[in-house]
Protein backbone atom coordinates (compact mmCIF):
# COMPACT_ATOMS: atom_id res chain seq x y z
CA UNK A 1 0.00 0.00 0.00
CA UNK A 2 2.68 2.61 0.88
CA UNK A 3 4.56 1.74 -2.52
CA UNK A 4 1.50 2.57 -4.40
CA UNK A 5 0.54 5.43 -2.83
CA UNK A 6 4.36 6.77 -3.24
CA UNK A 7 4.14 5.72 -6.94
CA UNK A 8 0.88 8.25 -7.02
CA UNK A 9 2.25 10.91 -5.97
CA UNK A 10 5.75 10.45 -7.72
CA UNK A 11 3.21 11.15 -10.31
CA UNK A 12 1.78 14.16 -9.36
CA UNK A 13 4.00 16.22 -10.46
CA UNK A 14 4.22 14.55 -13.94
CA UNK A 15 0.70 15.49 -14.61
CA UNK A 16 0.82 19.20 -13.43
CA UNK A 17 0.70 20.30 -17.36
CA UNK A 18 -2.29 18.53 -18.08
CA UNK A 19 -4.52 21.40 -17.31
CA UNK A 20 -2.34 23.75 -19.74
CA UNK A 21 -2.46 21.01 -22.23
CA UNK A 22 -6.22 22.62 -23.84
CA UNK A 23 -4.97 25.84 -23.71
CA UNK A 24 -1.64 25.03 -25.53
CA UNK A 25 -3.41 23.25 -27.87
CA UNK A 26 -5.83 26.79 -28.78
CA UNK A 27 -2.40 28.64 -28.82
CA UNK A 28 -1.46 26.36 -31.58
CA UNK A 29 -4.29 26.51 -33.78
CA UNK A 30 -4.11 30.79 -33.13
CA UNK A 31 -0.97 30.21 -34.36
CA UNK A 32 -1.90 28.05 -37.59
CA UNK A 33 -4.15 30.60 -37.98
CA UNK A 34 -1.68 33.75 -38.02
CA UNK A 35 0.80 32.13 -40.52
CA UNK A 36 -2.46 31.10 -42.70
CA UNK A 37 -3.36 34.83 -43.23
CA UNK A 38 0.19 36.04 -43.10
CA UNK A 39 0.71 33.59 -46.58
CA UNK A 40 -2.06 33.10 -48.27
CA UNK A 41 -4.42 35.86 -47.11
CA UNK A 42 -5.66 39.34 -47.58
CA UNK A 43 -8.64 40.48 -46.47
CA UNK A 44 -7.87 43.35 -48.70
CA UNK A 45 -6.92 41.65 -51.85
CA UNK A 46 -9.34 41.81 -55.14
CA UNK A 47 -9.27 37.57 -55.46
CA UNK A 48 -12.21 36.11 -53.82
CA UNK A 49 -10.18 33.12 -52.51
CA UNK A 50 -7.30 34.96 -50.90
CA UNK A 51 -10.13 37.62 -49.37
CA UNK A 52 -12.23 34.47 -47.59
CA UNK A 53 -8.98 32.89 -46.11
CA UNK A 54 -7.80 36.67 -44.68
CA UNK A 55 -11.33 36.56 -43.08
CA UNK A 56 -11.49 33.23 -42.23
CA UNK A 57 -7.75 33.42 -40.80
CA UNK A 58 -8.54 36.08 -39.06
CA UNK A 59 -11.70 34.87 -37.82
CA UNK A 60 -10.28 31.43 -36.48
CA UNK A 61 -7.20 33.52 -34.79
CA UNK A 62 -9.23 35.92 -32.65
CA UNK A 63 -12.02 33.11 -31.24
CA UNK A 64 -9.52 30.36 -30.55
CA UNK A 65 -6.68 33.13 -28.87
CA UNK A 66 -8.85 34.69 -26.56
CA UNK A 67 -10.08 30.94 -25.97
CA UNK A 68 -6.17 30.03 -25.09
CA UNK A 69 -6.19 33.43 -23.08
CA UNK A 70 -9.64 33.30 -20.81
CA UNK A 71 -8.39 29.58 -20.06
CA UNK A 72 -4.79 29.88 -19.60
CA UNK A 73 -5.48 32.68 -16.93
CA UNK A 74 -8.34 30.56 -15.23
CA UNK A 75 -5.19 27.61 -14.89
CA UNK A 76 -3.03 29.95 -13.63
CA UNK A 77 -5.73 31.40 -10.89
CA UNK A 78 -5.97 27.67 -9.38
CA UNK A 79 -2.59 26.90 -9.41
CA UNK A 80 -1.62 30.21 -7.94
CA UNK A 81 -4.16 30.34 -5.01
CA UNK A 82 -2.74 27.56 -2.93
CA UNK A 83 0.33 29.16 -3.07
CA UNK A 84 0.12 32.65 -2.98
CA UNK A 85 -3.98 33.36 -1.89
CA UNK A 86 -7.06 34.16 -3.58
CA UNK A 87 -6.45 37.88 -4.09
CA UNK A 88 -2.97 37.81 -5.68
CA UNK A 89 -3.84 34.53 -7.75
CA UNK A 90 -7.10 36.71 -8.80
CA UNK A 91 -4.67 40.16 -9.62
CA UNK A 92 -2.50 37.84 -11.70
CA UNK A 93 -5.73 36.19 -13.71
CA UNK A 94 -6.89 39.76 -14.55
CA UNK A 95 -3.43 41.20 -15.30
CA UNK A 96 -2.97 38.16 -17.53
CA UNK A 97 -6.57 38.41 -19.29
CA UNK A 98 -6.39 42.39 -20.42
CA UNK A 99 -2.58 41.79 -21.88
CA UNK A 100 -3.73 38.82 -23.27
CA UNK A 101 -6.58 40.58 -24.78
CA UNK A 102 -4.49 43.49 -26.03
CA UNK A 103 -2.31 41.43 -27.66
CA UNK A 104 -5.10 39.74 -29.93
CA UNK A 105 -6.87 43.09 -30.30
CA UNK A 106 -3.92 44.73 -32.07
CA UNK A 107 -2.61 41.24 -34.02
CA UNK A 108 -6.19 41.64 -35.29
CA UNK A 109 -6.09 45.00 -36.25
CA UNK A 110 -2.90 44.34 -38.30
CA UNK A 111 -4.25 40.88 -40.29
CA UNK A 112 -7.52 43.18 -41.10
CA UNK A 113 -4.89 46.35 -42.68
CA UNK A 114 -6.38 48.90 -40.16
CA UNK A 115 -3.66 51.59 -38.83
CA UNK A 116 -2.50 50.51 -35.49
CA UNK A 117 -1.69 53.98 -34.78
CA UNK A 118 -4.88 56.04 -35.60
CA UNK A 119 -6.60 53.32 -33.38
CA UNK A 120 -4.17 53.47 -30.46
CA UNK A 121 -4.33 57.65 -30.71
CA UNK A 122 -8.03 57.50 -30.71
CA UNK A 123 -8.18 54.76 -27.38
CA UNK A 124 -5.87 57.34 -25.78
CA UNK A 125 -8.67 60.23 -26.58
CA UNK A 126 -11.19 58.22 -25.83
CA UNK A 127 -8.96 56.70 -22.56
CA UNK A 128 -8.14 60.38 -21.08
CA UNK A 129 -12.40 60.73 -21.21
CA UNK A 130 -13.67 58.11 -19.57
CA UNK A 131 -10.88 57.93 -16.76
CA UNK A 132 -12.23 61.87 -15.70
CA UNK A 133 -16.02 60.46 -16.07
CA UNK A 134 -15.12 57.23 -14.06
CA UNK A 135 -12.61 58.87 -11.83
CA UNK A 136 -14.00 57.44 -8.20
CA UNK A 137 -14.32 53.96 -9.70
CA UNK A 138 -10.50 54.14 -11.18
CA UNK A 139 -9.63 55.28 -7.78
CA UNK A 140 -11.42 52.76 -6.38
CA UNK A 141 -9.89 49.76 -8.48
CA UNK A 142 -6.48 51.16 -8.17
CA UNK A 143 -6.84 50.97 -4.05
CA UNK A 144 -7.88 47.46 -4.85
CA UNK A 145 -4.64 46.52 -6.33
CA UNK A 146 -2.58 48.11 -3.36
CA UNK A 147 -4.45 46.09 -0.76
CA UNK A 148 -3.93 43.10 -2.51
CA UNK A 149 -0.21 43.96 -2.58
CA UNK A 150 0.17 45.30 0.58
CA UNK A 151 -2.10 43.40 2.32
CA UNK A 152 -2.93 44.85 5.84
CA UNK A 153 -5.40 42.74 6.45
CA UNK A 154 -6.49 39.12 5.29
CA UNK A 155 -9.79 37.51 4.47
CA UNK A 156 -11.14 35.88 7.25
CA UNK A 157 -9.46 38.34 9.92
CA UNK A 158 -10.88 40.07 12.63
CA UNK A 159 -9.88 43.94 11.84
CA UNK A 160 -11.04 47.87 12.77
CA UNK A 161 -11.55 50.28 9.85
CA UNK A 162 -11.52 53.97 10.78
CA UNK A 163 -11.64 56.27 8.79
CA UNK A 164 -14.31 59.38 8.97
CA UNK A 165 -14.72 59.39 5.20
CA UNK A 166 -16.37 55.91 5.94
CA UNK A 167 -18.50 56.99 8.55
CA UNK A 168 -16.34 56.34 11.43
CA UNK A 169 -14.81 52.99 13.12
CA UNK A 170 -16.38 49.56 11.42
CA UNK A 171 -14.96 46.43 13.16
CA UNK A 172 -15.92 42.74 11.75
CA UNK A 173 -14.24 40.08 10.03
CA UNK A 174 -13.10 40.41 6.49
CA UNK A 175 -14.97 38.57 3.79
CA UNK A 176 -14.01 39.63 0.69
CA UNK A 177 -11.03 42.11 -1.16
CA UNK A 178 -12.11 43.09 -4.61
CA UNK A 179 -11.22 45.41 -6.85
CA UNK A 180 -13.61 48.21 -5.89
CA UNK A 181 -14.92 47.30 -2.54
CA UNK A 182 -13.80 45.43 0.98
CA UNK A 183 -16.19 43.35 2.78
CA UNK A 184 -16.77 43.30 6.12
CA UNK A 185 -19.03 41.52 8.40
CA UNK A 186 -19.21 43.40 11.50
CA UNK A 187 -20.23 43.00 15.06
CA UNK A 188 -23.64 43.91 14.88
CA UNK A 189 -24.81 41.03 12.03
CA UNK A 190 -24.77 43.42 9.20
CA UNK A 191 -22.67 43.02 5.97
CA UNK A 192 -20.65 46.33 5.21
CA UNK A 193 -19.42 47.30 1.43
CA UNK A 194 -16.32 49.88 1.98
CA UNK A 195 -15.08 51.71 -0.87
CA UNK A 196 -11.35 50.92 -1.42
CA UNK A 197 -9.90 54.40 -1.62
CA UNK A 198 -11.46 54.85 1.73
CA UNK A 199 -9.86 51.66 3.00
CA UNK A 200 -6.68 52.58 1.96
CA UNK A 201 -6.51 56.07 3.45
CA UNK A 202 -8.19 54.66 7.02
CA UNK A 203 -6.24 53.34 10.21
CA UNK A 204 -6.55 49.72 10.13
CA UNK A 205 -6.13 47.97 13.81
CA UNK A 206 -5.93 44.10 13.15
CA UNK A 207 -7.51 41.74 15.91
CA UNK A 208 -9.89 42.11 18.80
CA UNK A 209 -9.59 45.78 20.27
CA UNK A 210 -11.11 48.05 23.19
CA UNK A 211 -13.91 50.49 22.95
CA UNK A 212 -17.52 50.20 21.97
CA UNK A 213 -17.20 47.10 20.17
CA UNK A 214 -14.77 45.09 22.63
CA UNK A 215 -16.71 41.14 22.73
CA UNK A 216 -17.55 40.87 26.18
Amino acid sequence: MTRTARSKDDLTPRRSWRPFLWPAVAALVALVGLVLVAWLGDVQARDASTKAIGWVGTALFVVVALFAVRSTANRVLKLLTPMVGLGHAALTRTILTLVGVVLVGVTALGLLGVPVQQVLVGGAVTGIILGIAAQQSLANMFAGVVLLLAQPFAVGQEVTIVAGGLGGSHHGIVRAVGFTYVVLDRDDGQRVRLPNAGVLAAAIINGPHGGPHQRG
